[in-house]
């Protein structure tokens, strides 16, 4: 896809003229850029359900457990 194609597909949004001066523009964002942990799960119960997994395995994770003991006895 060239460069031209790309920028017809985008949604822009209002730009500060500051940040135009510098030649830059706002865009909304088409994908997702969060931690991969949360990504959307409809089958599954969505962003909760990762989450609730998540810390379930960092808290069965003894290497993690044992260096959050020594931060917080710091």
């Amino acid at each position: 896809m060239k460069r031209k194609d790309a920028e017809s597909e985008l949604e822009f949004l209002e730009t500060s003229e500051e940040a135009r001066a510098a030649g830059l523009r706002r865009i909304k964002r088409r994908h997702y850029t969060g931690p991969p942990e949360l990504l959307p799960d409809e089958e599954n119960g969505g962003f909760k359900l990762r989450l609730e997994t998540l810390r379930e395995e960092l808290l069965n994770d003894t290497e993690f457990v044992d260096r959050l003991r020594e931060k917080l006895a710091a």
